[in-house]
Order: C-alpha cells, then sequence, then structure tokens
C-alpha cells in the first residue's frame, strides 16, 4: 500500500497509523509480513481488497493491500477477472 495514494484511506483502517515502509514496495519480506499482521487485524480488509480490483492497473501495482502482497494482487486480479469473464459467458 502506498499509503501517500489518495486512493482508498477508510477512517477505521488498521494502516493508517502504521509504519508506512511495511507498505511499501520497497519493503523486505519482514516487512511485508507485518503488514499483513496489520490487514488480518483490519475492519475494512474487504472494502481494501475491493478497491484493489476496482483501481486502475497502473495504480497499487507494488506494496501491500487488502492483506496480499504485490505478486498476490496481481493474481487476485487475475482469478477475478477470469471469474467476471466466465459469469458474463453464461449470461
Amino acid at each position: 500500500m502506498n499509503l501517500n495514494d489518495p486512493g482508498f484511506k477508510h477512517p477505521k483502517a488498521a494502516c493508517l497509523n502504521a509504519t508506512p515502509v511495511y507498505f511499501s514496495e520497497r519493503g523486505d519480506a519482514t516487512w511485508v509480513k507485518r503488514a499483513k499482521k496489520i490487514c488480518q487485524t483490519c475492519p475494512v480488509l474487504e472494502e481494501c481488497k475491493q478497491y484493489v480490483l476496482r483501481a486502475s492497473r497502473d495504480t497499487m501495482v507494488y506494496g501491500v493491500w487488502g492483506g496480499m502482497s504485490s505478486s498476490q494482487i496481481k493474481a487476485y486480479r487475475k482469478k477475478h477477472n477470469a471469474e467476471k469473464w466466465a459469469m458474463a459467458e453464461v449470461a
């Protein structure tokens, strides 16, 4: 998560007062684990995940968002898009 991003900033988000580097693309594996642990306690985790899906492809490519690392976000978006297309074909 880029805490300087003007996007998702819910007042109840657990990350609001967290150390920003935990959520940045420059964080190491220990920082990513700490960020994910903070996300696990977040009351707006699902809202954050939905923001990840709605945001443009150029937004939030790096860092931790919705309890997911950059690579997990890419996989989450890919899976969601595949499910969305499959549902469209059925309809």
